[in-house]
């Protein structure tokens, strides 16, 4: 994560994160969100649409899933994500991703 957009009810704008996670995505449907240093904090499954991402996980014995909704850039090289499922933000969150 390079950056979030957080309101916590008023006005707010885009801010830097410094060492955020990461989300590396496999042509097989997997994925590994992990820390700054790569170290793994959950793996799973996940899905994408034209507009939407579902990760799909295991906690407690149990699959879970977390929905987003998903913008590309025209490149795509950077994705920005707002979760959808099962919370959203009332007032707006964005989490915006860089490829490297």
């Amino acid at each position: 994560m390079t950056a979030s957009y957080v309101s916590p009810g008023d006005a707010t704008e885009w801010k830097d994160v410094e060492e955020g996670y990461r989300y590396f995505f496999d042509e097989s449907g997997n994925y590994d969100r992990t820390d700054f240093n790569k170290e793994v904090l959950n793996s799973g499954d996940y899905e994408i649409t034209d507009e939407e991402l579902y990760l799909y996980f295991i906690i407690e014995g149990k699959k879970d899933t977390l929905g987003y909704s998903a913008d590309f850039n025209e490149s795509k090289t950077r994705l920005t994500l707002s979760p959808s499922y099962p919370g959203i933000c009332i007032e707006g969150c964005l989490y915006r991703f860089e490829k490297q």
